[in-house]
């Protein structure tokens, strides 16, 4: 393919999450409702820490203070795939009326298993 690339680039601007996220041992709404965040580069980094199973944690007073089971928060990361897809819809079919869904054309973009 002609033309100039950036994985031919050198030197690119690292895109690091500047956040911690925090990942519940039983589920995790919060991080599944959050907004998507824009990769800046090839490679995008983040930070992940695990809560601690929930547990009795309750002491005398005086009573010595339990080992740490602290572990240290983990590095992920993902590089950036340029994805491509293509559909052909009749425009009968994008304005008929359909069951479950409006667009044909957007479902077989979106979801369709067609390659």
């Amino acid at each position: 393919m002609p033309g100039f690339h950036t994985y031919e680039q050198l030197r690119q601007a690292e895109d690091v999450q500047d956040m911690i996220y925090i990942v519940s041992p039983v589920d995790a709404p919060v991080a599944s409702m959050s907004k998507t965040i824009r990769a800046t580069g090839k490679l995008h980094e983040w930070t992940e820490d695990k809560l601690l199973a929930a547990g009795p944690n309750k002491h005398v007073e005086g009573a010595a203070a339990p080992a740490d089971v602290s572990a240290p928060v983990t590095e992920k990361s993902n590089y950036c795939q340029i994805m491509s897809k293509r559909a052909e819809i009749t425009g009968t079919l994008e304005d008929v009326e359909k069951y479950g869904r409006t667009s044909e054309m957007s479902y077989q973009l979106n979801f369709g298993l067609a390659a």
